[in-house]
């Protein structure tokens, strides 16, 4: 899970505690596999973006950062190929952003039979 980051973005101001009470609550069910990382990329100012920058590219998510240049959501990516296949955004309650992560890890490849 990939947040799109900016101290100055209200909608990310929004969203932190949102996506922190939804994180609290999958670690709470244990469903939040050792595999899944919350990764923010910030967007702040020069020296962050410089910094998210370096952490993208050792993530293998420089064109996550290049194509998604919008702050304040939050893309849920598959690990394989990082493909965006799902977007969180402070228009999302906590049990929206729950529901949503749950059903990606129950079903992580919807386009497989």
């Amino acid at each position: 899970m990939v947040k799109i980051h900016a101290d100055w973005c209200g909608a990310c101001q929004a969203l932190s505690p949102k996506l922190q009470q939804a994180e609290q609550r999958l670690q709470e069910e244990n469903l939040i596999p050792e595999h899944v990382r919350f990764v923010r990329l910030d967007r702040t100012n020069e020296a962050t973006l410089a910094e998210s920058s370096v952490k993208a590219e050792e993530l293998g998510l420089t064109d996550i950062m290049q194509t998604h240049t919008k702050t304040g959501e939050v893309l849920v990516v598959k690990g394989e190929n990082k493909s965006v296949f799902a977007k969180l955004t402070a228009a999302d309650t906590v049990d929206t952003i729950v529901g949503k992560i749950r059903e990606k890890l129950a079903n992580p490849h919807p386009d497989r039979h």
